[in-house]
């Protein structure tokens, strides 16, 4: 039997946030990871939630509850927002779209695409930005010439990059283009 990364549990003056998951914000040995009202198990280090906010805790709920899921446990074309979310403000993911999940060499990778850039980048689950070349223009073996890039045939080449790098190749800095708060470099064209 499959137990349940995450639970709510009430305890007659609040709810407590529960896991068993791989939570990197949960401070060591402790399964709470939020608090709702006034529990009587406060603890240090554990996000806050007052009773007028049952709202922002039942969408850290959700969060947490969705990054602490194994990669192992998404279907191949079920959306991954984890390493794009420990990147960029919730308020700014909606200007990106979940495109593809790929292996590079043993790497598990997020590819996510800018909707108003249409530029990419892509993530491994350790935060590392990922970029690929073609090595070798392939074509369909029947053909005498080399056509243009073809995704299935052409053999490649990944390797990291500097965040300046995967950004400046999304067309975005990591917040949005909207953003005045996180204006993007001056050496970024956009």
């Amino acid at each position: 039997m499959k137990l349940p990364l995450t639970w709510l549990v009430g305890d007659g003056e609040g709810v407590v946030l529960a896991c068993n998951g791989n939570c990197p914000n949960t401070p060591a040995g402790d399964l709470v990871v939020a608090e709702y009202g006034t529990t009587t198990t406060v603890r240090e280090g554990v996000e806050r939630f007052p009773l007028s906010d049952m709202a922002g805790f039942l969408a850290a709920a959700n969060r947490h509850a969705y990054d602490c899921r194994p990669i192992e446990e998404f279907g191949q074309d079920e959306p991954n927002w984890g390493p794009l979310r420990a990147l960029i403000p919730a308020a700014q993911l909606d200007g990106w779209m979940w495109m593809a999940r790929s292996n590079y060499d043993g790497t598990v990778v997020e590819h996510y695409k800018h909707r108003e850039t249409r530029g990419h980048l892509t993530l491994d689950h350790a935060g590392n930005y990922w970029a690929s070349r073609i090595v070798k223009n392939a074509c369909d073996p029947w053909c005498d010439e080399n056509h243009e890039h073809d995704m299935y045939t052409d053999v490649c080449e990944y390797f990291t990059v500097t965040e300046a790098d995967a950004f400046g190749a999304a067309g975005v800095w990591p917040w949005s283009l909207h953003d005045k708060a996180h204006p993007a470099p001056e050496w970024m064209p956009l």
